[in-house]
């Protein structure tokens, strides 16, 4: 099922600290990669920038330059883990915005709309999407609209010591301003960090309700969205990252969903892990043990996975696509 995996992008490819999390989108012919980057001027404070990329195999990538940077105030201490999906004739990215530094705060996501993927000038930043106050990540976008909405995954983290519920309300600590009733209409507050998916109108998210919480022994401690959504034609290919935490150390590995066709919130089959951090540039780095999925696309009945390694690297892995669905199914 897996055919191979092999780092393809390395910090000394920019001159950097750290290249990790990338975002993918392939148009056929050419792959965009979408690097996080840490160089070493930013390292101190742990600011990321994302750069761009390009190939023609997938494999040998040319540095194309900086395209984000943090520049606005809700994300100026760093722009991290970009995912990038293609709606209608449209590439969307959206990031991880640090408004207070890594680390020392709330993570939100932001949007990007993206018009020539090498022209960082038509990079316009469309705000932050996910909820006031509340640390969600991994957040990805459907390739499409369901229903008339688009659909977005995210993995807000209603655990946190500024979330509190109180008679059956939940209440968010926003800074000096105190508490304050979540405004959000959600169906309930998984045990652990768990895939959420919600309809939106605008890219916003209001309400959203629980689609998938741990479930097995590698993902028990939580788990997220990876990839976008790949529509095949069983259903929708999900790759997630799940997290097992042994004391005071975490395994970050990777499997697989499929969602129903018309109604994602439907999980129809699941499979994992598929990618586990078994080689030592996967179990060696900045943080150990993580192969951390974020960008895929299928190319001639193959099934390509971009992750981080360590946070340290970005790794490839390469899947037989048949293979793979029937272990989903």
């Amino acid at each position: 099922m897996l055919k191979f995996k092999k780092v393809v992008v390395k910090p000394r490819d920019w001159n950097a600290e750290l290249t990790f999390n990338p975002a993918v989108y392939y148009d056929g012919e050419t792959v965009f990669l979408w690097p996080r980057i840490i160089f070493k001027e930013d390292y101190d404070l742990y600011v990321s920038k994302i750069g761009l990329m390009i190939s023609k195999d997938g494999i040998n990538f040319q540095k194309v330059k900086i395209v984000v940077q943090p520049d606005k105030p809700f994300d100026k201490m760093g722009c991290e883990d970009p995912r990038v999906t293609k709606i209608d004739d449209t590439l969307y990215m959206t990031y991880v915005a640090l408004e207070h530094g890594a680390w020392t705060g709330t993570s939100r996501t932001a949007l990007i709309k993206v018009g020539n993927p090498l022209d960082e000038r038509t990079y316009e930043k469309l705000g932050v999407i996910t909820w006031e106050n509340v640390d969600d990540k991994d957040v990805v976008l459907f390739p499409e609209k369901i229903k008339g909405k688009y659909v977005i995954l995210h993995r807000p983290n209603l655990h946190r010591d500024n979330v509190q519920i109180h008679y059956g309300k939940i209440f968010v600590k926003f800074g000096k301003l105190g508490w304050k009733e979540f405004k959000y209409k959600i169906d309930r507050i998984p045990k652990r960090p768990s895939i959420w998916i919600a309809f939106t109108e605008d890219f916003k998210i209001r309400e959203s309700k629980v689609l998938y919480e741990p479930s097995e022994r590698w993902e028990s401690w939580k788990v997220g969205a990876g990839a976008p959504p790949i529509k095949i034609s069983e259903g929708w290919l999900l790759i997630y990252h799940g997290v097992q935490r042994y004391n005071d150390k975490k395994v970050y590995r990777a499997g697989v969903l499929l969602l129903d066709k018309k109604d994602p919130t439907r999980i129809i089959g699941k499979y994992g892990p598929i990618l586990e951090p078994t080689e030592p540039w996967e179990k060696y780095g900045e943080v150990s043990f993580v192969v951390f999925p974020t960008g895929a696309f299928i190319k001639d009945n193959e099934l390509y996975v971009y992750y981080g390694a360590a946070d340290t690297y970005i790794g490839l892995a390469v899947f037989d696509l048949d293979k793979l669905v029937n272990e989903i199914l």
